[in-house]
């Protein structure tokens, strides 16, 4: 058996249609009150590109019912035809968070903003989870998104305090203007995991990466590009993680962490890897370096859709040659192809920009 799928044009903006490709709904708080639940297989809600879906409050599932894991919701673009990799569009209007996501429930391919002082989405960091979305628009509140899975996400300009928290990172692109200040662009929670990211920001946040009093985190090949305040801060930690083959350029210190971590295969420019104890917990260096020149290529521009190129690992010091055995490749988020060389790591098998 197959999800069931509907579909929603909000250029049409009423509550009419039928769900079909043909006959698409006009609204999609109207999509999900209409539609029977397949309670078998589950939904996708198809958002056509080219009009945004503008909320007149934050998306309700009460008439929908309640996801599971073996029928699940999804909400993906499209343009003409189901998963062509057309984007589609949901506006909060600049007064409203988007949604809080249930369980089992998942996005794709979609640009979620726009939600002024509100959070702009919400969810659990294991049932639920954003794929190759663009997420932006948030100008105050604590979090800009909280709880979830990205993956391959491109997000921006997404809050006034901490950008991101309790979610699991995969593959994305954080970039932080100069509109948005705070205290730190993601925070790093209890056993989540940051792989293979980029973090940027044109503004002096306190830290690019940080947590406070938090346990088996792992921030692994991820590539940091900052104006000041920290690159990894995880001083407070009691019972430490693990921080490998990651990049960072331009912050104060560039890794501090504490509490029995595992800090290895790093490298620093412009910056320092800070060796702290606490309560007597030793914290484990090994194979970490600072560098005399930028670890990043920097051809072009610092963009997300450049990223490919920008953060290129450079041939300086060991970001080439020396990553930490055990993981492979390159050091960093960026793994160019090489076809001399079979990088087996965690990067080459899922990230989105190889």
């Amino acid at each position: 058996m197959a999800i069931t799928q509907y579909y929603v044009d909000p250029s049409i903006n009423a509550n009419s249609g039928t769900g079909t490709i043909g006959d698409p709904y006009g609204d999609l708080q109207y999509a999900l009150d209409t539609v029977t639940r397949d309670s078998t297989n589950g939904d996708q809600f198809n958002i056509k590109s080219g009009t945004a879906e503008v909320l007149t409050g934050s998306l309700d599932f009460t008439t929908y019912g309640t996801p599971s894991n073996v029928a699940p919701l999804s909400f993906a673009g499209y343009t003409s035809s189901l998963n062509d990799g057309g984007v589609g569009v949901i506006d909060g209007d600049g007064s409203y968070k988007i949604m809080t996501m249930p369980n089992y429930c998942y996005a794709r391919d979609l640009e979620i903003r726009n939600s002024g002082a509100n959070q702009l989405v919400s969810g659990s960091a294991v049932y639920t989870a954003l794929i190759r979305c663009t997420l932006h628009g948030v100008t105050g509140g604590t979090y800009g998104i909280y709880g979830g899975r990205l993956i391959g996400c491109h997000i921006y300009d997404i809050g006034t305090n901490y950008g991101i928290g309790a979610v699991n990172l995969f593959g994305c692109g954080i970039f932080q203007g100069p509109t948005n200040t705070g205290s730190m662009l993601a925070y790093l929670f209890d056993g989540y995991k940051f792989v293979n990211n980029l973090f940027v920001n044109t503004v002096d946040f306190a830290q690019a990466i940080g947590g406070h009093n938090q346990i088996r985190f792992n921030c692994i090949g991820n590539s940091i590009l900052v104006n000041g305040g920290n690159g990894i801060n995880m001083t407070g930690s009691t019972q430490g993680g693990t921080v490998i083959n990651n990049l960072v350029e331009g912050a104060g210190t560039g890794i501090a962490t504490a509490g029995d971590s595992v800090v290895a295969g790093n490298a620093v420019y412009n910056s320092t890897i800070a060796d702290y104890d606490q309560n007597g917990q030793d914290v484990l260096f090994a194979d970490n370096e600072s560098l005399s020149a930028s670890p990043f290529e920097k051809t072009g521009t610092a963009t997300w859709a450049n990223a490919k190129a920008y953060f290129a690992p450079a041939d300086v010091g060991n970001v080439r040659t020396g990553s930490y055995s055990n993981i492979g490749g390159f050091k960093g988020a960026i793994q160019p192809p090489d076809p001399t060389r079979n990088y087996t790591g965690l990067r080459t098998s899922f990230h989105p920009l190889v």
